[in-house]
């Protein structure tokens, strides 16, 4: 169906303007007026299902608008369609290239870019006239153009079976048969339609669009499958001499659910393949707001053009890529409808600013018209209306709310009769308003766009967003129901029931807020409710008949067969002792039998004895041993967690292979004395050290080449080197009693140095942002909030600080609270809180926004507290202290947790949480680690034991199972704790692959077999 007018303008030549309208395929029936002839004798051999807007032109020939409005152009529209020429052409060379391979084509783009006026204003009417180049006989194939909506299957039975001639309900069958047999309907489709022509091998034109509905709308993951199944069918099957496939299929659908589509083999290829409607350029956008106009005799002024073409630009985009921000994508919809809307109201012949201006503009003319349709109604037809919408939208998969189609029946099922006057008079208020297209049956929706552009609506459905998601599910099987002749399986049970009586509850408790249930909703409800109480009366039944059986039974059993139970058991318990001692003592001369009796020790009797027995022999080939020239200082994991770095007191560093030990590259040289803290940057690209020469130095964490000079700056050693989290910022302490910022990337300095003491740089009466730090001797410790924006310092004098870390300016008062040197400052992953740590024997918590204390301090060590950890949760925090103890807090009101963490001998210097916030380490200058279970404190395996020597720190991997912990005998071990965490499943690797059965069987010959061991 297209429209037609001479290429001179009426305006312009002074001649007639001569259409050519549909009516119907009436064919030679003129009507002459005002010298205008009307040439009814279009036919077009298209099938279009679902509502169609009343044309732009008249009987008589007069264009009522020559602009769509929310609506897409369609067939009959075609000659008021400009700007989309040359993705026309491209869409018609890509459906004649896929003539020769697989017929399958995918048309993609945001919402609102014109996929479907393209394709139907577009495409088609080109293929009508020309047919494809590689076949121009395809003018006379039939097409057919329809949406999936909620039941894709009966949509496509339906509308090629009235191609076809057949009988829609035998397609429909077929269809669930064998989806794939589905290309002998096509072919029949085919060749019916295009009856009267000399085309031998015709095809079936069939356009899907709005193809995301398959998704949105339909909640039956095998009908997607059979629909998709039969789409391909009639795409590729090849039939008669020739094997030409029986369709050309093309698929028109928003671009964000190609990643959907690509979930199904049928369609990948089509995806690769696919055409992107791409934004319209300025040219085209002139030609689509001009030329329909001319059309129409008219004209749009200069003024108004370049006015529409500027807001479209400063327009936000909705476009999927960054490209298209400030461009048309999305806004084709939105720029129609004010057009439509300035036509109508233009007071000349003229289309003008002022006309425009009169629309509220392209981002208030939808929902100018919306208001001044709902304005227009009295209450109850305003209520009408909140449930008409509330109804026409319905709630995709992932949240989002999309346009929906309704019977005008469904609307009205069971109303009074002033009910259904009310709801015509809404109906017609907004199909008036192009809002609403309405069918022989059928309502929907114009375009999605008034789904956001219209503010009262976007209220309506947040205000019920959750039950809508109830009531959307319900509805969609509530269609299946009655499809499979109410078929008892498709009941609601269990949650599903409850969870929809509850919306349901709502819905009917406030019916002015929802859409209401329909009559076969509620008969579903009811049906479901009777079949959960049959059930349950039946369970009952069963459960008490079978509990009289089971407890005579139990009874029985349990006097018959108590004796020999505990004799068995007794049995068990002894074997299984006898293997634990036996695994103990050959621990270290037999480890491989050691590992076997541990194993079977606990296949018999899983208790502690036999899971610590476990534990003991697989920690002793956890560790392997890195080697310094000197003593090591500290050590630190990379992010990525496939290197570490140690500092030593010889005035170098290290990197080492974190899985095996083994050095990286060559020694980091350049310090001039003992070097004691190392940090890498949490892009894992830098390497900061800290000496007490004075300076820090940057280095490449890759391969330890040095970057830059040294940063120096400091008059005294260097304490410590702090990333912030973007690892575009380094801090440093030193014992000169100031901390600095750096710039990561170059090291030169940021602003100036952090200062306390009588000499400090910042003054209050030169600067009201500034404060003055009193009594500071040295900054002996510095972190950086996970955001980055902030910088804490701990402090000798036992106050800490919170700095700006952009400019390095202080942020409030110093926090104040501990009586004696402060040892640490951490913040919690979450940026909210800091905790500091302190010789007084207490740790604190602050508001990290504002300093202020959160509740008491953290009591219960009896000496000073050395280090503070939180979980990377935020959840937890942990402390290690002097007297010989770690202990366990929550990080949110400061309450401990559990009884102190003991077992360590000597001073505890370090804690760190694993990953998973389930497991916390520590490291104890008595030369051990330990492993604790995160939620109760409880001890996991045995002691990590470096040597006889004492141990400083430990820290834990944060991407993997393993523990580095350092020594003052000059060394370094890693720990893969994999092994403990996971004891047997490690210990079943190794005996698989060490022994055999004959092996195993002289080490247990009385227990339980290897195959018993390994899969309990």
């Amino acid at each position: 169906m297209s429209a037609e007018q001479n290429s001179d303008s009426p305006a312009a030549s002074g001649r007639a303007a001569t259409y050519s309208v549909d009516a119907h395929s009436a064919t030679g029936v003129q009507v002459g007026e005002g010298n205008t002839q009307i040439v009814y004798s279009y036919r077009t051999g298209t099938w279009v299902e679902g509502a169609t807007p009343r044309p732009l032109v008249d009987v008589r020939g007069k264009v009522e608008s020559p602009y769509r409005g929310l609506a897409a152009f369609g067939e009959r529209d075609a000659a008021f369609f400009f700007g989309r020429e040359s993705a026309a052409d491209d869409v018609l060379q890509r459906m004649s290239e896929r003539l020769q391979g697989t017929g399958l084509q995918v048309v993609t783009g945001v919402s609102g870019a014109g996929k479907s006026s393209l394709m139907q204003a577009g495409v088609i009417p080109r293929i009508r006239g020309e047919g494809l180049a590689a076949a121009r006989e395809a003018a006379s194939w039939p097409c057919v153009v329809f949406a999936p909506g909620h039941t894709p299957l009966d949509k496509l039975a339906v509308q090629v079976a009235s191609v076809a001639g057949t009988d829609a309900a035998s397609v429909r069958q077929g269809l669930d048969e064998d989806p794939a047999r589905f290309a002998l309907n096509a072919a029949q489709a085919a060749l019916a339609g295009s009856k009267g022509t000399s085309d031998e091998s015709p095809r079936l034109l069939l356009v899907v669009d709005q193809f995301e509905q398959l998704f949105t709308q339909c909640p039956d993951e095998d009908q997607r499958q059979a629909f998709i199944t039969a789409l391909h069918s009639a795409a590729t099957t090849g039939h008669g001499i020739d094997q030409t496939p029986a369709a050309l299929v093309v698929l028109v659908m928003r671009q964000d659910f190609e990643g959907s589509c690509a979930n199904y083999p049928e369609l990948q290829t089509a995806i690769q393949q696919r055409y992107f409607v791409a934004p319209m350029t300025p040219r085209q956008l002139r030609m689509a707001i001009s030329e329909p106009a001319k059309k129409a005799g008219s004209r749009v002024d200069d003024d108004l053009v370049e006015l529409l073409l500027s807001e479209i630009k400063a327009r936000p985009s909705s476009g999927a890529h960054p490209q298209h921000t400030g461009s048309s994508a999305g806004v084709l919809p939105l720029l129609s409808h004010a057009l439509d809307k300035a036509w109508r109201l233009r007071s000349g012949e003229h289309l003008t600013v002022g006309d425009y201006e009169g629309t509220g503009g392209i981002e208030g003319a939808v929902a100018d018209s919306a208001k001044r349709a709902y304005d227009s109604l009295t209450p109850d037809q305003q209520t009408a209306a909140r449930q008409i919408f509330t109804r026409l939208t319905t709630i995709s998969d992932d949240g989002v709310d999309t346009a929906d189609r309704a019977f005008r029946s469904e609307l009205t099922e069971g109303k009074s009769a002033a009910a259904v006057q009310d709801i015509d008079a809404v109906l017609k208020s907004f199909a008036d308003e192009r809002l609403l297209t309405l069918g022989d049956n059928t309502v929907e929706i114009s375009h999605e766009t008034l789904i956001t552009a219209w503010p009262l609506l976007h209220d309506w459905l947040a205000d019920t967003h959750t039950d809508r998601i109830v009531h959307t599910r319900l509805r969609a099987i509530v269609s299946e129901w009655n499809g499979n002749r109410r078929d008892r399986s498709y009941l609601y049970t269990g949650s599903l029931l409850e969870a929809a009586n509850s919306a349901a509850a709502r819905i009917r408790a406030d019916p002015a807020r929802h859409a209401p249930l329909s009559p076969a909703e509620e008969e579903f409800l009811r049906d479901s409710h009777r079949l959960q109480n049959r059930r349950v009366r039946t369970r009952q039944t069963f459960i008490a008949t079978l509990t009289v059986l089971v407890v005579g039974l139990a009874t029985t059993t349990f006097l018959t067969h108590q004796a020999s139970q505990d004799a068995a058991r007794q049995r068990d318990l002894a074997v299984a002792g006898q293997l634990i001692n036996e695994s103990l003592s050959l621990a270290d001369s037999d480890p491989t039998a050691a590992r076997v009796k541990s194993l079977a020790a606990w296949a018999i009797d899983r208790s502690a004895g036999s899971n610590n027995a476990m534990l003991t022999v697989a920690a002793n080939a956890l560790r392997s041993t890195l080697l310094s020239n000197d003593t090591f200082d500290s050590v630190e994991f990379r992010p990525d967690s496939k290197a570490l770095a140690t500092t030593s007191d010889d005035g170098t560093a290290r990197l080492w292979n974190a899985t095996n030990g083994r050095p990286i590259g060559q020694t980091l040289t350049g310090h001039t004395a003992e070097v004691h803290s190392v940090a890498f940057s949490p892009d894992s690209r830098i390497l900061a050290t800290a000496s007490h020469d004075g300076t820090a130095r940057l280095w490449n964490a890759t391969n330890g080449h040095p970057i830059g000079q040294p940063l120096t700056g400091h008059t005294d050693w260097v304490r410590s080197v702090t990333f912030s989290p973007d690892s575009k910022t380094l801090a440093t302490t030193s014992d000169d009693g100031t901390a600095r910022l750096w710039n990561a990337t170059n090291g030169h300095p940021i602003g100036q140095p952090l200062t306390g003491g009588t000499s400090s740089v910042y003054s209050a009466a030169a600067d009201p942002l500034s404060s003055t730090l009193l009594s500071i001797d040295t900054f002996d410790s510095v972190a950086f909030s996970p955001d980055s924006k902030t910088l804490a310092t701990a402090n000798s004098d036992g106050t800490a600080r919170l700095w700006n870390a952009t400019n390095g300016r202080p942020i409030g008062q110093p926090l104040t609270g501990h009586t004696d040197l402060l040892n640490s400052v951490v913040f919690s992953p979450d940026s909210k809180t800091v905790a500091t740590t302190s010789n007084d024997g207490t740790a604190r918590l602050w508001n990290a926004t504002n300093g202020h204390p959160i509740g008491q301090p953290l009591t219960g060590h009896t000496s000073s507290v050395y280090s503070v950890a939180f979980s990377p949760d935020s959840k937890t925090l942990a402390t290690t202290s002097s007297d010989e103890t770690a202990r366990l807090w929550n990080a949110t009101n400061g309450r401990p947790i559990g009884q102190p963490l003991t077992g360590h001998t000597a001073k505890v210097y370090s804690a760190a949480f694993s990953p998973d916030s389930r497991t916390l380490a520590t490291a104890s200058h008595d030369g051990t680690a330990r492993l604790w279970n995160a939620t109760n404190g409880h001890p996991i395996g045995p002691p990590l034991t470096n040597n006889s020597n004492r141990g400083y720190s430990g820290v834990l991997s944060t991407n993997g199972p393993t523990f580095a912990s350092i020594s003052k005998d000059g060394t370094a071990r890693l720990w893969n704790l994999d092994r403990l965490f996971n004891v047997r499943r490690n210990l079943c690797a190794e005996i698989g692959g060490s022994l055999t059965r004959a092996m195993w069987d002289k080490h247990v010959p009385h227990g339980p077999t290897y195959r018993d061991a390994c899969n309990l």
